[in-house]
């Protein structure tokens, strides 16, 4: 994990440091586990589902969920799901792209003999009530609990429903009672978030970041199905022999970027198309979302407002936006994209970069305002040159002696003009040469 990441070409959304609490529960205000579930209108406290096979029960005991299974059984599983499989009413809304799931874990009574995927913690969508864990194909993520030859201590683990996790997979092992603090991100950037024992820790895209009290007990680990949403949660206890008792507490879910980030942007891509650039975006979901606004630069880190694309506002399906830029700056061009939603609360895309031509004929033009344009013209060489203004009848409007320097040039040139009308340029060169370009004065 990098930690304070800053980079010109990966810019990081900041997250909301207090989020939209999507689930929170401590297990105090009754003693009788069916309060705390409600298939179809679950509050933000309430599971939706409670299933356990015949060796295992679930109780609340000292204020804290408790699930407590038999030795000698092999019918062992249990679980609590919040869920929106069909008839259920549990999915997260809106929905999240980057999530704090946090609980107060205790395992006890385990014995000496260790129990790989113990348990698991999954986050997905249309993740079923069984008594057993989720296929894989509905789950963004997953970690699994260890348990060790030391009763009451355990690992995590990176690991899927097939596959247990191995090597750099495994934490080192922990015990007593731990705080567990799970960062998922499913943004389509880089997120940064302030961890458990307060420094600033990023995440990217489609991985996830496990805590263990103060420690980062797993790091930027793999999403299982990137594809699927964080719409839904499960604990369940795997289907194995083995005693055990576990105790959660404090249980709660938050969606850091509910209010910050109204737009999964899935890509974006620049592409030159003989003289022109065309950019091209697409959206996962929007939520709210006004309009998008191009930033172009010629050195990746000063910016300036190119234009304006008007956004759907919402939607939860895929959409494709484009947009074509005239005059690019002869050779690298830099690029970024600002979402900004109805709010005015605005996201940043990571800088994409595009080469243009970097020939000597290659001299665009752009109108800044009445009194003044920008040039940008590619030279070989340090030259000085002569730049007339004139307006389309040939009068002369202004003369500026100009120093190019060898490479890309972008000049600011003062000048007169009247908006609406249309001007030529002209460059002339020391060896006679000379270079013209029609241009339209703009407010």
């Amino acid at each position: 994990m990098k930690k304070y990441l800053f980079s010109v070409f990966l810019l990081v959304s900041l997250i909301n440091a207090n989020g939209q609490t999507l689930f929170t529960q401590n297990f105090s205000s009754s003693q009788t586990v069916a309060d705390y579930v409600n298939l179809s209108a679950p509050t933000n406290g309430q599971f939706t589902h409670n299933m356990n096979a015949a060796s295992v029960t679930t109780s609340i005991s000292n204020g804290k969920l408790k699930f407590t299974r038999i030795t000698s059984s092999a019918n062992n599983a249990g679980s609590v799901t919040r869920t929106n499989v069909s008839g259920a009413g549990g999915a997260f809304s809106p929905e999240p792209f980057l999530i704090k799931l946090q609980t107060e874990f205790t395992v006890s009574g385990t014995g000496a003999t260790p129990i790989t995927t113990f348990a698991v913690f999954q986050v997905g969508d249309q993740i079923p009530s069984a008594t057993t864990p989720a296929a894989d194909g509905v789950v963004h993520s997953m970690f699994a609990i260890n348990t060790t030859a030391t009763s009451g201590n355990f690992t995590v683990a990176k690991s899927t429903n097939t596959v247990p996790g191995s090597g750099t997979d495994i934490s080192s092992e922990f015990s007593g009672t731990q705080i567990l603090t799970w960062f998922i991100n499913n943004s389509g950037v880089v997120q940064t978030y302030t961890a458990p024992n307060g420094t600033t820790a990023s995440v990217p895209d489609d991985t996830w970041d496990l805590w263990v009290g103060n420690t980062l007990a797993l790091d930027d680990k793999a999403a299982t199905t990137p594809t699927v949403p964080l719409l839904a949660f499960k604990f369940a206890l795997k289907n194995q022999t083995g005693a055990a008792v576990v105790d959660l507490d404090d249980m709660a879910i938050t969606d850091l970027i509910a209010l910050a980030m109204p737009v999964k942007l899935t890509s974006f891509t620049g592409n030159r198309m003989n003289d022109q650039i065309q950019l091209s975006w697409k959206t996962a979901t929007e939520l709210n979302s006004s309009h998008f606004s191009i930033l172009h630069s010629q050195n990746g880190s000063s910016f300036t407002p190119l234009t304006t694309v008007k956004a759907v506002g919402n939607s939860t399906r895929e959409h494709s936006y484009s947009f074509t830029h005239n005059s690019p700056f002869a050779g690298t061009n830099y690029y970024q994209l600002v979402q900004v939603d109805l709010d005015g609360r605005t996201s940043r895309s990571p800088v994409i970069v595009v080469k243009s031509k970097g020939r000597k004929e290659d001299v665009f033009i752009t109108s800044i305002g009445t009194n003044q344009l920008k040039l940008s013209v590619f030279a070989k060489k340090q030259e000085s040159i002569q730049f007339n203004v004139t307006d389309v009848a040939g009068r002369l409007i202004s003369s500026t002696k100009l120093t190019l320097e060898a490479g890309f040039n972008a000049i600011n040139v003062p000048m007169q003009a009247t908006s609406g009308l249309a001007y030529v340029g002209t460059i002339m060169y020391t060896n006679g040469e000379k270079q013209s370009v029609r241009f339209l004065a703009r407010q």
